[in-house]
């Protein structure tokens, strides 16, 4: 019983690969808009636009450090996340 709950728990602990590379793709491409929204709005000082940024940097951040721990054997997901890795 115990080694059933440890395997749903190390299953359920970080997300497919595949699916993990959308999601890594999905927050780079939100900084990006943000960036380029903030660059045709000029350079006027917005603390709440600067605070999105961010936090937005912070997330992707956080996502390329969860990469590191990935288990690469699914070589479509693999090679997903390279692909939005190496941009």
């Amino acid at each position: 019983m115990a080694n059933n709950k440890e395997q749903a728990l190390e299953s359920s602990a970080l997300p497919d690969v595949t699916r993990f590379a959308l999601m890594l793709q999905d927050s780079y491409n939100n900084l990006l808009g943000k960036l380029e929204e903030a660059e045709l709005l000029g350079n006027d000082e917005d603390d709440a636009r600067e605070e999105e940024i961010a936090q937005r940097e912070m997330i992707l951040g956080e996502l390329l450090m969860m990469a590191l721990k990935l288990d690469y054997g699914d070589e479509i997901g693999r090679r997903k996340v390279f692909t939005v890795v190496s941009k």
